[in-house]
């Protein structure tokens, strides 16, 4: 009996791998490297530290949040959506610890994100980047003001 269950579980695992990447309902294409199943999710209004790189699809980086700033870390205050499938839905899909890329169309992101409609050369409005994001820290507001 002891051998059956371990064996069943093997049995029924075999066939079922875990997807690559995941999708959210509206389109928002994710992959998870680091998972903290028992982290805090972030709300809006919040702060969230992270870590944060974005790349072409070839994978060549053109953004390190470790190359602008002394510690590495960008501090990014989340609010409302503006375009469901894109960055803000990604900040709420993460939980303090997980280190996740998303695949986000360009122009969307630069829109959205940088509040720009110009996008740098190498990139076409159609591109999709890769933006990964750790997720360091979460505060709320009155966090944030205490230890900033």
């Amino acid at each position: 009996m002891k051998y059956i269950v371990p064996l069943l579980f093997i049995v029924l695992s075999c066939g079922r791998e875990t997807p690559e990447f995941y999708t959210t309902e509206h389109g928002l294409k994710y992959k998870y490297h680091d998972i903290n199943s028992e982290g805090i999710s972030p709300k809006q209004g919040d702060y969230l530290s992270v870590f944060m790189e974005w790349k072409t699809i070839k994978d060549s980086v053109f953004y390190s949040s470790k190359k602008t700033s002394p510690t590495g870390v960008e501090v990014i205050k989340i609010g409302k959506q503006k375009h469901l499938g894109g960055i803000e839905e990604a900040f709420y899909l993460l939980q303090k610890g997980d280190s996740v890329s998303f695949f986000i169309n360009a122009l969307t992101f630069y829109e959205d994100y940088l509040n720009t409609s110009k996008i740098p050369y190498f990139l076409n409005k159609e591109d999709d980047i890769e933006i990964t994001i750790r997720l360091l820290d979460i505060e709320n507001q009155k966090q944030y003001k205490k230890t900033h």
